[in-house]
């Protein structure tokens, strides 16, 4: 792994380093939520514009039982298994702020728009935090892994039978695409069988 290209060796020294060039990322993180009826949406983003805080927020329009509180629910630290999904959650919010754009979660047999605000990152000892950073290296190494491979399997010199396709690269890595052939429309019809013929006319005279 370590051997290609933009992978990072899984050493004690380069996971030190990652972490230290990365520290905010893992930083213990509290939030708050609002559980919102979806036809409620827009007074809420429209009450939060107009200078609504957290606090007031949840206490007026979540339906969560965290409401009642100013819609505090937790803190969570990187060695909690619900971490990454608060990272991610949170990771574009400003502190004390909701998103304006909600995810849609069920809530007693209906659905309901969930915001999450982070309310306090604080730093987390590079000791507690280093599963998280290590499975982001791994992580972040298998992705390089797979592009680098893609680029080598699509300028391997593969030679392709053009009746079977054209060798080429997607989204999803290198492939072969299918050849193009004539609309079915087409296909016997006077012009396209004049067309064939006149090319095998001048290609073998």
């Amino acid at each position: 792994m370590n051997k290609l290209n933009g992978t990072i060796k899984l050493t004690e020294t380069n996971i030190q380093q990652y972490y230290d060039a990365h520290a905010s990322d893992y930083d213990t993180l509290c939030v708050s939520i609002a559980l919102v009826n979806p036809s409620q949406v827009a007074a809420f983003n429209k009450a939060q514009a107009a200078g609504g805080t957290v606090a007031e927020l949840a206490k007026q329009f979540s339906a969560d039982p965290s409401g009642q509180k100013g819609g505090a629910y937790g803190c969570y630290a990187p060695s909690t298994s619900s971490y990454s999904g608060v990272r991610a959650d949170t990771s574009s919010t400003p502190l004390n702020t909701f998103p304006t754009t909600p995810q849609y979660v069920d809530y007693n047999n209906a659905t309901y728009a969930l915001f999450v605000a982070p309310t306090k990152r604080t730093v987390t000892p590079f000791a507690q935090a280093q599963e998280v950073v290590l499975s982001d290296i791994e992580s972040a190494n298998a992705t390089r892994a797979n592009t680098e491979k893609e680029l080598i399997l699509y300028h391997a010199a593969i030679a392709v039978e053009p009746a079977y396709g054209r060798w080429g690269l997607t989204s999803t890595g290198p492939t072969l695409f299918a050849p193009a052939v004539p609309a079915k429309a087409n296909v016997g019809n006077a012009r396209t069988v004049s067309a064939l013929s006149s090319a095998s006319s001048s290609t073998y005279k």
